[in-house]
């Protein structure tokens, strides 16, 4: 009972988080066991190697298995990664070799410290039992010489080795921390207990726009979803554990999934057949529905201003929400939200901008954001390659126009991306008329009319040569007629 008390006193984190997460288990027992285990870790980390030393003898090794396999291969690309491992592998060693010196010596200091401290403990039994036996010469001269000696040998090695952890770049320590047994429980439970770092901080603040650069539009859903989740953040129950639960198109759910939600939402927990109980006390759940679907698109028929064709729609899709779900799920969600239909092109401009080439940036919304979004991924494919895309305004709208379809919303963007766009790319590449380190340029052009029908527009795909890139004034003129 004193070791657990020193224990939980010493690191009162180890009853905090067991209590709160660890379920299934009873304190002190899984206190205990949460505090050994990270000192076990710490014990480990001094006896054999640090994890961050261990993790980069790892990666050594992969390296040094993935230089074999290529060392034998003549065509470029693999030269290239052979040429990038071998520079990879040289700042590799090196710091290998830095925290190898460093983890020595941090060793070797604490190795002093536990051998001063078994022989003070020594000196210290020595002292009592010359005082037991009466003999005071012998218990002064071991008192005021040895261990004092010792103790001032102690000093100075704690002292070398404070530096060491003040520096920031300590690698082993003597004692566990809070942050040592979140990571216990985290290894456990798979919960991420971890403190918010400042960059996460920073990235809960900025939420809203880092949602924008995947969603294209839907200021008002964006913005809600964005300042439901900040809210919760800034509670004190995210020290706890948070989840995301999406439940997507719920109006096809079985009705006995209503009323395990109503369950959740009501209590914030759920026990199952074998009295085992979960909670959602700090969960986020998210349902969509598709329900008042044709009331959007009656209304978008009838060419109503913007603002009141959104608060029209916002209603009647309320008011079918209301008649497919009962009052009593219906009052047990906080909030409703109705997202926009995209459009080829908003009223007003979202502002969003997209770095699709290093030297050409676009300003997009709506569809035409949606294709930009298809593309980039289309680029990070061609990345192997060592093939570039570049797009032009003309071709980005074009493709917008093509994908628009009031019925389906954006999902028609990917199959036009399909079709016109990385089918023609894998019929050139096959062709041999797109080949590594060349940039392929796509751009719409008009077909001439004959026979009296109109001309028609069409994407182009062609390789750039390599003085012929866009001029900075040719893509200063296609931004402005983007605007």
């Amino acid at each position: 009972m004193k070791f657990l008390m020193r224990s939980l006193n010493s690191n009162p984190q180890a009853e905090v988080l067991s209590d709160r997460y660890i379920s299934g288990r009873f304190l002190p027992d899984k206190a205990i066991d949460l505090v050994d285990e990270a000192a076990a870790k710490l014990k480990m980390e001094i006896t054999s190697k640090p994890t961050a030393l261990d993790e980069i003898y790892r990666l050594i090794l992969k390296l040094e298995m993935e230089r074999l396999s290529l060392m034998n291969e003549t065509d470029k690309a693999s030269n290239d990664r052979f040429n990038r491992i071998e520079a990879e592998l040289a700042l590799l060693k090196e710091k290998q070799a830095q925290l190898t010196k460093q983890w020595e010596c941090e060793k070797t200091v604490m190795t002093r410290i536990q051998s001063i401290k078994e022989e003070i403990d020594r000196v210290n039994l020595e002292i009592q039992q010359a005082e037991r036996e009466y003999d005071l010469n012998r218990a002064a001269e071991l008192k005021y010489g040895s261990l004092t000696s010792l103790q001032r040998q102690l000093e100075a090695a704690q002292k070398e080795l404070e530096e060491h952890a003040r520096s920031g770049k300590s690698l082993l320590r003597e004692e566990d921390t809070a942050d040592d047994i979140a990571e216990i429980v985290s290894k456990w439970t798979g919960i991420p207990v971890s403190k918010l770092k400042q960059s996460e901080r920073e990235k809960l603040l900025h939420l809203e726009e880092e949602l924008h650069k995947r969603v294209v539009g839907q200021e008002p859903a964006v913005k809600s979803i964005a300042e439901a989740i900040q809210w919760t953040a800034d509670r004190e129950s995210l020290k706890g554990p948070y989840s995301v639960f999406l439940f997507d198109e719920i109006e096809k759910a079985h009705s006995d999934v209503f009323n395990v939600l109503l369950q959740i939402l009501d209590d914030g927990r759920v026990t199952d057949s074998h009295g085992r109980t979960v909670s959602f006390t700090n969960t986020i759940i998210i349902m969509t529905l598709n329900v008042g679907s044709q009331y959007i698109l009656n209304m978008y028929d009838q060419k109503l201003p913007k603002e009141q064709a959104y608060e029209t729609i916002k209603q009647r899709v309320l008011e079918a929400a209301r008649s497919v779900f009962r009052p009593e799920f219906i009052n047990r969600v906080d909030e409703l939200y109705r997202f926009q239909a995209p459009g080829p092109r908003g009223d007003k401009p979202n502002c969003q901008v997209t770095e699709f080439v290093a030297t050409h940036c676009f300003l997009l919304f709506h569809l035409e954001f949606a294709c930009v979004l298809q593309l980039e991924r289309v680029l990070e494919r061609l990345a192997d390659r060592k093939i570039k895309i570049q797009v032009t305004d003309a071709a980005v709208q074009f493709l917008g126009e093509l994908g628009y379809d009031p019925n389906y919303g954006a999902r028609p963007v990917k199959r036009v991306i399909q079709q016109y766009i990385e089918n023609e790319l894998a019929k050139g590449i096959l062709r041999g008329e797109f080949k590594e380190e060349d940039t392929v340029l796509i751009d719409t052009e008009v077909t001439a009319s004959s026979d009296g029908q109109l001309p028609q527009q069409k994407l182009v795909l062609k390789r750039l040569e390599p003085d012929s890139d866009t001029s900075a004034a040719e893509n200063r003129e296609a931004l402005s007629q983007t605007q």
